[in-house]
């Protein structure tokens, strides 16, 4: 096919629709120029195409209070090593490992959805299942879908109650292994994760014994690909400075507003019965302390309890926080290795860069910094404003379509 038009070409007419599944090869060339090539592979183009099911948690939840994070689990055996694909997403938010190795590289999966009309899966291409026994897990938590949203204390479960996974295993095309009753859950150190009010991670307690899930009802949403890029952590900021409060607290000071959360290099062993670091965060100092009059009720605090074990690169998993400042507390063996230990992690959707500023002028400069860094910190799944405070909230009745 020839055009005049380089974007927004369709798909050749002589050629039949794409079905589920399918992989094709594109060739393009400009005119007396060098031919591009590139695969293409549709996705789960009907509702049909899923055989798995939502599933979850065999407790209820309830309905005023925070939904503890859970574990799923499920083994299964293959012949042979094998590429496989899989296809997921939540009722909630997500992460999976295949034997015991992250699948991804997405954070906050699937992302703020309209849960009400469309829901979000992500494709991940599996190289190398190993011959024999496998284990995939899966992390379970509330998220947008029902987590706390707005300034009002108890708006919970804006979306629904009952958070999930759904999720198909594929090899030669073929759904291999699908979430259903067959699989188990169980808690672990993670004891609560929300967006406004942060992470609490327990390394000392022992989990809970694996239990049969629940089969919940299949979401309402029409299952679909996503158009827009995933949530990513993108960058890292090292702290500039450490500053302690006329109170005598230790704060790290990053240097400028973003968006993301605090990891932590090495976390030790505990040196005394329920040891804990705690990070809080804010953007502002006020008379010297860490400012959190402006976050409104949000808590904006992870929690980490010392366990028996070092921990190496810890960082939260289904929460962000709004800050340029980070104040820490825990035993001394952190605080006095807390600027070279830590790193601020810059989360937001993976937009692509098409264009840039620069003038002779520095500080219209630094205002067009601010806008992009404004821009990255209030893209995390979707545009949204003051993602410091409990503010980040669009309403199903506000956007219904979104």
């Amino acid at each position: 096919m020839k055009s005049s038009s380089n974007v927004e070409q369709p798909w050749p007419d002589a050629e039949p629709d794409l079905i589920s599944r399918e992989r094709v090869e594109v060739r393009i060339r400009i005119p007396d120029g060098e031919w591009y090539t590139a695969v293409a592979e549709a996705a789960l183009l009907a509702q049909t195409d899923w055989t798995a099911h939502l599933i979850g948690t065999d407790i209820p939840a309830e309905p005023s209070l925070p939904k503890r994070p859970f574990y799923l689990r499920r083994t299964f055996n293959l012949d042979e090593a094998r590429p496989a694909r899989i296809y997921a997403t939540a009722l909630g938010v997500y992460e999976l490992h295949i034997n015991g190795r992250r699948v991804g590289d997405h954070v906050m999966a699937p992302g703020w959805q309209s849960y009400h009309h469309r829901l979000h899966y992500q494709t991940y291409e599996i190289e190398g299942l190993a011959p024999g026994e496998n284990v995939i897990e899966a992390i379970i938590a509330e998220g947008w879908y029902s987590g706390r949203l707005s300034w009002e204390t108890n708006n919970r479960n804006v979306w629904g109650q009952d958070i999930g996974l759904t999720m198909q295993l594929e090899i030669d095309g073929k759904p291999e292994l699908v979430t259903d009753s067959s699989w188990e859950w169980r808690y672990g150190p993670i004891l609560a994760s929300e967006l406004y009010d942060g992470e609490t991670q327990d390394e000392s307690i022992v989990p809970t014994n694996w239990r049969p899930v629940r089969v919940l009802p299949p979401p309402k949403a029409t299952l679909i690909a996503p158009e827009a890029p995933p949530i990513r952590c993108m960058e890292t900021v090292a702290p500039i400075d450490i500053i302690t409060t006329p109170s005598g607290k230790t704060i790290l000071d990053f240097g400028q507003n973003l968006v993301g959360w605090v990891r932590i290099k090495l976390l030790p062993v505990s040196p005394t019965a329920n040891a804990a670091v705690t990070l809080s965060f804010a953007e502002v100092l006020e008379k010297g302390e860490l400012g959190v009059r402006p976050l409104r009720n949000a808590k904006a605090t992870d929690r980490i309890v010392l366990g028996e074990t070092e921990i190496r690169d810890w960082e939260p998993k289904f929460t962000t926080h709004g800050f340029r400042y980070c104040q820490i507390a825990g035993p001394d063996a952190v605080l006095d290795s807390c600027q070279s230990n830590c790193v601020a992690v810059v989360v937001h959707s993976d937009l692509e860069r098409i264009g840039d500023f620069t003038c002779s002028h520095g500080l219209i400069n630094q205002l067009h910094r601010n806008v992009v860094w404004g821009l990255k910190g209030n893209f995390v799944g979707l545009p949204t404003d003051c993602p410091q405070r409990a503010e980040r909230y669009v309403s199903s009745q506000e956007a219904p379509d979104l």
